[in-house]
């Protein structure tokens, strides 16, 4: 109980002393960087939009701060040499290994819980304060945008209002199996039926390529396939928003959007289980070296580049494959490495 006590006190004082300084460090440079470039804005605007996104900096960052706290942690218990009394004291790594999982469990329940139900909802009104007030973007845009709906159909807006579903300059193209021109659709000013799943279309022109062009009035499209992907553009989304949109759009978007959504929906869930791999990855590799420590926090050191190395992989071969899957990559590698040390390391 007086070990499980020393390392979580230890352990939680550098990771709070990191989150806090980094959190304030990385805002106050776009507070001055933002005071500096924006002549539009005053500064009480900018300190307000920089208080909002205090918290979803401090969740964002947890992953990696639990990482530095756990190296430094560590690294005190080496020059302490703390490790060296262990054995003496009849303390197993085992037993030091089970108190940091429990710290990584906490840490990853504190991310998830976090981030989908404090920082997104602040994260989201500090976009919306930066749009209204640094931006001056008075509403949220879509501009000058394609979106690919299932069976080989195109819809493009060239601005689109999405709180208020109104827009101007919609093109909707559908194409034969053989990607030849089978019928297109022009319209100037268009409105967005978000319970019938309908676009209505003041004046559109609907070009026949095989037939002569029409002119039609209040002419109304079903086209489900697009309010998944608009629902997803309003706001940054929770899991269970991404989670609901996957069920149910699994029959109306297109394979590839599908893939796409539950990609992120993947990277969502597993990044919040960072703070654990890091922490006990990093003990596990430190162990590897008992009799030169200054190899082993080296080692330590690892973990964090290894998964942005392979995040950084995946992100570049996944617009290749469109397989969501791969998402699970790079945490697989570092379960497997944690086994791997583990048993080297500890018995």
């Amino acid at each position: 109980m007086v070990l499980k006590k020393y390392i979580v006190k230890k352990f939680f004082k550098y990771f709070l002393t990191i989150s806090i300084s980094l959190t304030l460090l990385f805002n106050s440079i776009d507070f001055f960087e933002k005071f500096v470039r924006i002549e539009t804005t005053t500064g009480s605007q900018i300190l307000h939009y920089i208080m909002l996104n205090l918290i979803p900096s401090f969740f964002y960052y947890l992953p990696v701060n639990s990482w530095i706290a756990s190296i430094l942690l560590i690294r005190e218990l080496e020059q302490q040499g703390e490790w060296q009394i262990l054995p003496i004291l009849n303390i197993s790594y085992k037993k030091i290994l089970n108190i940091l999982i429990g710290i990584g469990l906490f840490l990853a329940l504190t991310c998830f819980v976090g981030k989908e139900y404090v920082s997104i909802k602040l994260e989201n009104k500090a976009n919306n304060y930066k749009n209204h007030y640094i931006k001056k973007q008075l509403t949220q845009k879509i501009l000058n945008k394609w979106f690919v709906l299932p069976n080989n159909t195109y819809c493009y807006f060239n601005s689109l209002n999405l709180k208020h579903g109104e827009g101007n300059g919609i093109t909707i193209l559908s194409l034969n199996k053989n990607y030849t021109p089978r019928k297109t659709i022009f319209g100037n000013n268009f409105h967005l039926n978000y319970d019938s799943q309908t676009i209505n279309i003041n004046e559109a022109s609907i070009y026949k390529f095989k037939s002569n062009k029409i002119k039609l009035k209040n002419t109304k499209i079903k086209l489900p396939a697009i309010f998944p992907h608009l629902e997803l553009s309003y706001q940054t989304p929770n899991i269970g928003q991404i989670t609901k949109t996957i069920i149910s759009s699994k029959n109306i978007i297109s394979e590839k959007d599908w893939n796409e959504i539950l990609h992120k929906l993947l990277q969502r869930l597993l990044s919040n289980f960072q703070p654990i791999l890091y922490i006990i990855l990093g003990f596990c590799l430190f162990l590897l070296f008992p009799f030169k420590p200054q190899y082993g926090l080296m080692a330590s050191l690892i973990p964090y580049p290894i998964m942005v190395f392979l995040n950084t992989i995946v992100d570049f071969i996944y617009p290749s494959t469109n397989i969501a899957w791969l998402a699970i990559l790079p945490y697989l590698f570092l379960i497997f490495l944690f086994l791997f040390t583990k048993k080297k390391t500890i018995i």
